[in-house]
C-alpha cells in the first residue's frame, strides 16, 4: 500500500461501544502512568535527557552490552500493566479494519481476554506472559504496530520454536507470548522477567543505537521513499 499520514494513535469506532471506550481509555491512563512512574518510556525523561540516569540501574551499565534494570512493582500496577498490554493486542486483533489485517492471531483467546478487559483484571500466573526490553538511550520519536516474532530454545535434546507478538512504542519493547505457547518455563530462571510474576521486575536494557528497532525502522523509511518518491514527499518522510 503507498504511504499515507497517520495521527499517533489509530481509531477504530467499530471496536467497542462508548461504555466499551471509557474501559479503554482507563486502562490506558492506568499503563502510561506506571510506564512513565518508572521511566521506561522516553517521555518520561526530561525532555533534553538522552539516556537514563545511573541510578535507574540495579548494577552499572554498560552502554556496548545488553544490561537490566530491576524496581518493585506492585501487584495492582502490575496486574494494571498486563491488562494495558493485553488490551493493545486484544484491539489489534479484534479489529476489521485492513490495516490490521496482517497480523494473524497465534494463540489469543479473544473472548477470555474480552472478559479480562471489561473486569480490568490480568490473567493467572503464568499466562500470558509479558517481558520488556528498554532502551536506555533516546532515539527519534516513533510507533511500530505490533508483529510476530519467532525464536528457538534448548529443551532436552531438542528446541522449541516459540512464536510471540512483539509490541513497540515511545523506546520500550514489549514481549507477549501466547496463553499456549509451549516451552516458557524453560525461558530463564528469573521469573520476574515477566510482569506480575514476582514482587520485583527485572527489565532488559539496550542502548537505541544500532539496535533492531533502530535498523528495521530506518529500512523501512528508505523503502518507502525508494518505492513511492513522490508520495513520501507529500506527507514529509
Amino acid at each position: 500500500m503507498r504511504p499515507i499520514r497517520r495521527p499517533t494513535s489509530w481509531y477504530d469506532s467499530e471496536l467497542c461501544t462508548h461504555a466499551g471506550e471509557l474501559i479503554l481509555r482507563d486502562i490506558d491512563n492506568h499503563g502510561i502512568s506506571i510506564l512513565r512512574k518508572h521511566k521506561l518510556i522516553w517521555n518520561s525523561w526530561p525532555p533534553k535527557k538522552s539516556s537514563i540516569a545511573f541510578e535507574d540501574y540495579v548494577a552499572p551499565p554498560n552502554p556496548a552490552l545488553m544490561n537490566f534494570r530491576r524496581f518493585q512493582l506492585a501487584e495492582k500496577d502490575a496486574t494494571r500493566l498486563k491488562i494495558f498490554y493485553l488490551s493493545i493486542l486484544w484491539r489489534f486483533l479484534s479489529s476489521k479494519r485492513p490495516e490490521f489485517s496482517y497480523l494473524e492471531n497465534i494463540g489469543i483467546d479473544l473472548n477470555e481476554l474480552t472478559g479480562h478487559i471489561r473486569a480490568q483484571t490480568a490473567p493467572g500466573k503464568g499466562l500470558y506472559l509479558i517481558c520488556l526490553h528498554q532502551h536506555v538511550t533516546r532515539g527519534f520519536t516513533h510507533n511500530h504496530s505490533p508483529t510476530i516474532q519467532e525464536m528457538e530454545i534448548e529443551k532436552g535434546e531438542a528446541s522449541v520454536k516459540i512464536r510471540f507478538y512483539r509490541i513497540y512504542f515511545n523506546g520500550l519493547v514489549a514481549h507477549l507470548y501466547p496463553r499456549t505457547e509451549p516451552g516458557l518455563e524453560h525461558m530463564g530462571t528469573e521469573a520476574s522477567i515477566y510482569i506480575g510474576e514476582a514482587n520485583d521486575l527485572v527489565v532488559f536494557t539496550r542502548p537505541f543505537e544500532q539496535s533492531r528497532q533502530e535498523t528495521e525502522s530506518i529500512h523501512e523509511i528508505m523503502d518507502t521513499v525508494r518505492l513511492w518518491p513522490a508520495e513520501s514527499i507529500r506527507i514529509g518522510v
